[in-house]
């Protein structure tokens, strides 16, 4: 997935991602920036062509990370649209056009931008961070239920109950206990990790479910007044056969 966001300088585009990052707080978004990126490769070349080969090496780049399973954020003025309509045409793409009337920076503004009429357009005069985040299906998540476990393996019991929170509309954090690799325990945390991240990249993609490793623990202590619930969740027995229609009607009998 490739979020490209577009627009004159000044007008918000760095502000906007740097929002979703921070919102999202997930490893699995990359975020390319106009002037982060030509300070790290160096590149100061703002003609006409000098920006087309700039822009047109940054969209490959964002295929190869898509490519990967990445979400990749770009923030660049973005001024071509035969550019803009060959990353869309050939990959998952979410355009967005961000655009304002203030006079800031004005001076790096380029007469030649098109601006898109497609994209999802947000008016930074007119629109809060927080209203432009719920504008692109991008809000604070909620509380997370929390799970902890060696999940070796990971099996249809775990995945049930991962899936049964979030039909609820729950987030979801998975934390692997860091386990010394035994017969019992064959695999490292690191590719527990990432096996219960390959099976939910949606969720992942979407910050509704997290996984993190956590040392190796032998119980779980709690007070008073701690603002959470101990939940005994209980997937049912004939796990193998339950289907996504299924698991939303066990959520919601609940």
């Amino acid at each position: 997935m490739i979020y490209l966001i577009s627009g004159q300088a000044g007008a918000g585009k760095t502000t906007l991602a740097q929002a979703i990052i921070d919102t999202v707080n997930s490893e699995n978004f990359i975020h390319l920036d106009g002037d982060n990126v030509r300070d790290v490769i160096k590149n100061k070349d703002y003609s006409l062509e000098g920006r087309r080969l700039h822009l047109a090496s940054i969209y490959n780049f964002a295929r190869v990370l898509s490519r990967q399973g990445k979400t990749v954020l770009i923030s660049m003025m973005s001024p071509f649209k035969d550019l803009r309509d060959d990353l869309v045409s050939s990959d998952e793409v979410v355009e967005v056009f961000v655009h304002s009337k203030r006079d800031l920076r004005k001076e790096y503004h380029v007469g030649y931008f098109e601006a898109p009429t497609k994209a999802i357009k947000i008016d930074t005069d007119r629109l809060t961070v927080v209203e432009s985040l719920k504008k692109l299906g991008f809000e604070k998540p909620g509380p997370y239920a929390m799970f902890i476990g060696r999940y070796q393996p990971l099996h249809d019991g775990h995945k049930w109950l991962f899936s049964q929170q979030m039909a609820e509309g729950k987030n979801v954090m998975i934390s692997v206990r860091d386990m010394p690799v035994s017969d019992k325990n064959p695999y490292p945390a690191k590719v527990v990790k990432e096996n219960i991240e390959n099976q939910f990249k949606l969720a992942v993609s979407e910050g509704r479910l997290k996984v993190i490793i956590i040392p190796d623990i032998e119980s779980v202590n709690y007070g008073r007044g701690v603002g959470y619930k101990i939940i005994e969740h209980v997937p049912p027995k004939d796990i193998h056969d339950i289907s996504a229609t299924k698991i939303r009607e066990e959520a919601n009998k609940n």
